[in-house]
């Protein structure tokens, strides 16, 4: 599958808790669905990581996929809190919204914290629950992350080419 095949189609922007959501849905082209599938990305990603697995699951199940407030295409608001909290709620709400239920999930990264804290704290149901290297309690993030977080005056001082580096490297690292 090439890169355009596997990308996204636009998304459709839904308001939830106050911030706009990116959000997507894959269905079958023909016959019913065997069931439905949430995806759930992790930082710095969006669910534009998910596509490729999407478009092939799309053929057999109705997929769901969102960019998180604050990443991929949902808009970077600074008022539009972004913290775990926040995240599981609006999870808790997209399923609703979405009429799902108890839907396969697949979480990633912190998509893990936020697909369990939606069912630990909102009473979200899943058919299964597929976490894969998933982070969940305190600290978390890589040490890279952690030193940028306690130096964060020295690395904004950063020329923007270093800066593009350290970011395309700990992509490249992290995304295989």
């Amino acid at each position: 599958m090439n890169t355009r095949e596997s990308r996204l189609p636009d998304p459709v922007h839904i308001t939830v808790d106050g911030a706009s959501v990116a959000t997507y849905v894959l269905v079958p082209d023909r016959g019913a669905a065997l069931g439905d599938v949430v995806f759930c990305h992790g930082t710095p990603w969006s669910s534009q990581v998910w596509a490729e697995t999407a478009r092939h699951l799309s053929s057999r199940y109705r997929v769901f996929l969102w960019d998180m407030p604050g990443y991929g295409r949902s808009p970077k608001d600074p008022v539009v809190p972004i913290d775990l909290a926040s995240q599981m709620s609006r999870f808790a709400q997209l399923l609703t919204y979405w009429r799902l239920d108890r839907p396969y999930v697949v979480a990633h990264d912190i998509g893990g914290a936020v697909t369990l804290g939606s069912h630990l704290l909102h009473d979200s149901e899943y058919a299964g629950l597929f976490l894969w290297d998933v982070v969940t309690l305190d600290p978390w993030g890589s040490p890279f992350f952690r030193l940028v977080a306690d130096h964060a005056d020295v690395f904004a001082e950063l020329p923007a080419t270093l800066h593009t580096t350290l970011v395309k490297e700990y992509i490249a690292g992290a995304a295989h």
